[in-house]
């Protein structure tokens, strides 16, 4: 007879057999290695260096698919809606064909999915796990992204942080975060969102969006998290030679960042304009891959 301790690893080697880590950044190798060093079974594929950290890497999709009860996606799961996320790999990974190899009723985890994309995977018979909707792994993920946003401001930057005017547009959990560090630092903050932020007694000052003229023309630094064209040519051309621009919203494109800042235009008034994404895998990777790999064992309570 099965003692109590033997009775649970049973049930929780039932709810998951094997689970597959495919594409992302550095974040999936210590998600995947977190994994592993809890006891589960893990393949990785389009991950570049895996093997490098101990872990398996089948040599197909297929392979690593293979009797996986999981699959863990990365975060957002595309940038296109066409190809899986994959900056670790160079061959391109179609959405189209990796739910053609996912075993039927394989459970599956990712960031940002699109609506089409995890219908098309419920209609599969899989369940779809969004991080996007996990209020603790967005909340750490938001002080991860602030923390990475500051270390950016203070390496590109021309002035000193400290007496500078920093502009943050938006109001959501990032820049709540962000305006805290750069505060603490000695900045004043000026926020630009469509409405007043309850915790807008935690910083210098606070403006609507169609007033962003003015305080872009007296910003030394200048942060968007909002992905939407915020600002317009007008307000654009207000930015002086050496303002630091970074846009850390999703979407948008070489040719216009998401707030709708041209960068080639920014780069000819002088303005030092950067498009960054996905800052927690490449400051903190180990934090968030972590942080991640316990959203996925505490779905199935065997965290």
């Amino acid at each position: 007879m099965k003692t109590n301790r033997e009775q649970t690893a049973a049930r929780q080697a039932e709810k998951i057999n094997k689970i597959a880590v495919i594409g992302g950044d550095s974040r999936q190798i210590h998600l995947a290695q977190y994994l592993q060093n809890s006891g589960k079974d893990v393949s990785c594929f389009a991950l570049l260096g895996t093997a490098n950290h101990g872990l398996k890497s089948p040599y197909s999709l297929a392979e690593c698919l293979r009797g996986c009860s999981h699959l863990v996606l990365p975060i957002p799961v595309s940038r296109d809606e066409c190809y899986l996320s994959t900056p670790l790999w160079e061959i391109p990974l179609p959405l189209d064909e990796l739910v053609e190899k996912i075993s039927p009723e394989t459970k599956v985890y990712g960031g940002l999915f699109s609506i089409e994309f995890a219908e098309v995977l419920r209609m599969s018979g899989h369940t779809v796990y969004d991080y996007a909707n996990d209020a603790i792994l967005l909340e750490e993920n938001a002080q991860a992204t602030a923390e990475a946003a500051l270390a950016l401001i203070i390496m590109h930057s021309q002035s000193l942080l400290r007496s500078s005017n920093v502009v943050i547009l938006g109001s959501g959990r990032i820049s709540r975060y962000l305006a805290q560090l750069v505060t603490n630092v000695g900045a004043q903050v000026t926020l630009l969102s469509r409405s007043i932020p309850p915790w807008v007694d935690e910083i210098h000052a606070y403006m609507p969006l169609h007033e962003a003229e003015y305080a872009l023309a007296h910003a030394d630094m200048v942060v968007n998290t909002i992905p939407a064209q915020t600002i317009d040519q007008t307000a654009q051309a207000q930015l002086c030679k050496g303002t630091l621009f970074i846009d850390l919203a999703s979407g948008g494109s070489m040719e216009q960042f998401p707030c709708g800042l041209r960068p080639a235009d920014a780069a000819r008034n002088g303005v030092i304009a950067m498009h960054s994404l996905g800052l927690p895998g490449k400051f903190s990777p180990r934090f968030a891959g972590e942080l991640i790999a316990k959203y996925v064992l505490k779905q199935e309570s065997i965290y």
